[in-house]
């Protein structure tokens, strides 16, 4: 017997069938854009974490060693360091007596990521204009309260965390040795 036209059962088969491979396309397509989004979330953290080290270790190393408080609370993390005005650091200007580095967290939830920013302040205490810079959004811990201050050695040991809220979290340790006053 010659058949001359597709019959109901061949069709659903087909569909079935066709429905599987779509549904086997999709799933490795947002395994693939979700391990895009991961990665691209780590490529910004650990960008945000290398400027924010770098920035720190090329300011704290030409501060006062004698002039250096560390602040901590819930909601804040501050490092202030004393530094001579007019430095060969070209963000430095004339009248600079201070540096801070400081992190900004909602005390409601310490978890949360914050913003470490920086400023410079001259002799009265007052933040000089335009000195301000955000170093990073996604910093999450800033150990101060248990930073290591050797004075003997001019050496600080600082403890960061970058994170987006998610699982990942890049943690950074660093060690800063300033120079001779």
């Amino acid at each position: 017997m010659k058949k001359d036209a597709v019959s109901l059962v061949e069709l659903i088969l087909v569909m079935v069938l066709s429905g599987i491979l779509m549904l086997s396309l999709a799933c490795g397509f947002v395994s693939m854009i979700s391990f895009n989004n991961m990665l691209r979330d780590n490529t910004e953290l650990a960008r945000d974490a290398r400027f924010a080290t770098y920035h720190m270790t090329r300011f704290l190393r030409f501060g006062l060693p004698s002039d250096v408080t560390l602040i901590y609370s819930t909601s804040i993390s501050r490092i202030r360091a004393g530094i001579e005005g007019g430095h060969f650091l070209a963000d430095v200007p004339a009248g600079a007596t201070r540096i801070v580095y400081n992190l900004d967290k909602d005390p409601d939830n310490p978890n949360s990521p914050g913003v470490l920013s920086f400023w410079i302040l001259d002799a009265s205490g007052t933040e000089i204009p335009d000195t301000r810079i955000v170093l990073s959004n996604y910093a999450t811990f800033f150990d101060t309260q248990n930073t290591v201050w050797d004075l003997a050695k001019r050496e600080l040991t600082i403890k960061l965390k970058f994170s987006k809220g998610g699982p990942g979290l890049i943690p950074i340790e660093t060690k800063v040795k300033m120079l001779p006053e």
